[in-house]
């Protein structure tokens, strides 16, 4: 039976073993934090559109995201509506304003969409049902997840959403993620009193919706040879791909989440360098023992390398575990779509494991050190 020489050394220094490992579980926990905001940052880009019943997007040709979407004139829907394979055609409204808290009167920013309660874009059933009562003058839905701040928001209270009026009918349970900290729904009509010089002919959004069996892609494609230039044509996909890359790319968000995780990444590899450098060190002579008695550089390099691929999974295990503590304390107190999903599991697992067979091949440097004629 082959003695377990990685797994003795480890466990001839159980304190100094434990502390690395504690560093290395550090590591990995921030790896997984770093990449569960990413994630978020992915899913709350289209958290909406997720939310939206189209298959085939209309926009304007100085579309920027969701919050500044711009606007189209209406009769682009109109010459639309004539393309074969479309089932119909829907107005969708959204932008920011000012929603005033009616107990302590502070203003804080809002989005807004708006819609024609007889075309049912909404997938929320919370919406659905309550689309009817929109029809009143001055009414809107709240979701859920709007921050406290907001003040008071019970069915029949009033709020201010510019220098307007309006009650507060209901919540809608849809998620705000990193678009907004507030998000209300009202009809097309309440929409454009509340923002005054706007007109159902400004339009934000065209939400397309295709007959059975269609392709989306073909429909999106005719679309873009039959509209003028002053609106862009996107399928769901593309819609959702264009959101994406604008959270990851034009703003610092993507960039500081997605960078947090190669320092994560880097923090683990030095605690596992340092860690195995130094437990090489004090057992040199031991390795050139082992020389002196013909066992290979690749047999030696297997053992260092199976020293840190346990540190690393001693590691992962523990961090694996905190860090899904914190995705539901932070989704709990911040209403971020932020989730432990199995592919995130297996990619931490591998940067893991990337990283302790980095951090063995260097320190295995150490090991070709140890020379059979220092031992006499």
């Amino acid at each position: 039976m082959k003695t377990p020489l990685a797994w003795r050394n480890l466990m001839h220094s159980k304190g100094r073993m434990l502390l690395a490992v504690a560093g290395i579980g550090f590591a990995i926990m921030l790896m997984f934090i770093q990449l569960g905001f990413y994630g978020s940052i992915l899913t709350g880009a289209t958290l909406v559109f997720d939310h939206l019943d189209f298959d085939v997007a209309i926009v304007s040709s100085h579309y920027d995201y969701l919050p500044r979407s711009r606007t189209f004139p209406r009769k682009r829907l109109y010459q639309a509506q004539s393309t074969p394979g479309i089932e119909r055609v829907s107005p969708f409204y959204v932008a920011r304003n000012i929603w005033k808290n009616a107990e302590s009167r502070s203003r804080r920013s809002v989005l807004v969409m708006g819609f024609n309660p007889d075309d049912q874009v909404f997938l929320v059933p919370d919406i659905q049902r309550r689309a009817d009562d929109l029809r009143s003058r001055d009414t809107l839905l709240v979701d859920s997840q709007t921050r406290p701040s907001y003040g008071q928001r019970t069915p029949g209270s009033f709020t201010q959403v510019g220098n307007r009026d309006l009650q507060i009918l209901g919540e809608y349970q849809l998620g705000t993620a990193f678009v907004e900290l507030g998000m209300v729904v009202m009809s097309d009509l309440n929409y454009v009193r509340v923002f005054p010089g706007s007109r159902l002919e400004d339009v934000s959004i065209g939400l397309v919706r295709l007959q059975s069996g269609v392709i989306p892609e073909q429909v999106a494609a005719d679309l873009r040879k039959r509209l003028p230039a002053d609106v862009k044509v996107y399928t769901r996909q593309e819609f959702a791909k264009y959101e994406q890359e604008h959270w990851v790319t034009k703003t610092s968000t993507g960039f500081i989440f997605g960078s947090g995780v190669i320092v994560a990444f880097i923090v683990g590899m030095v605690i596992l360098y340092q860690t195995l450098s130094t437990q090489i060190t004090k057992h040199l002579p031991e390795y050139a023992t082992l020389k002196a008695m013909g066992y290979s550089p690749r047999y030696l390099a297997g053992v260092v390398l199976q020293q840190a691929g346990l540190m690393a999974f001693f590691g992962f295990v523990p961090g694996c575990l905190v860090a899904n503590a914190l995705y539901h304390y932070v989704k709990r107190t911040t209403f971020l779509p932020i989730e432990m999903t199995g592919s995130r599991v297996v990619m931490v697992l591998v940067l893991a494991l990337l990283m302790s067979g980095v951090s063995g091949w260097l320190s295995f440097r150490k090991v070709t050190l140890a020379d059979p004629a220092d031992l006499f």
